[in-house]
């Protein structure tokens, strides 16, 4: 698989943080989204991908998730690389959603 990275280097990318899920706050969510063709991709600790589903439940189109369950933190070059396409370590999990929410 080739990484948005690698795809497109130029290209923005912006992190939106949910520090609260539940409520979910999709009228943020929406109108930080609204008119963007963005390509979604969730960063989790835990390892079945939950804010993922949460979002595609609400019809958020997430495209993956890269998920980490062994309580260590993520690492940017770690994530920089899976956006990239490269390998990353083991200790990752990279769940693929369909194109459609």
């Amino acid at each position: 698989m080739q990484g948005v990275l690698a795809q497109q280097p130029a290209q923005k990318i912006a992190l939106i943080e949910l520090p609260c899920v539940f409520p979910l706050p999709m009228a943020s969510i929406s109108k930080i989204l609204a008119g963007k063709s963005a390509t979604l991709w969730t960063v989790e600790g835990n390892v079945t991908g939950q804010l993922a589903e949460l979002l595609r439940r609400e019809a958020v189109p997430v495209k993956q998730a890269l998920l980490r369950y062994d309580g260590r933190p993520f690492y940017i070059e770690d994530i920089l690389a899976w956006l990239s396409g490269q390998n990353i370590n083991e200790q990752y999990k990279v769940m693929e959603y369909g194109n459609n929410a």
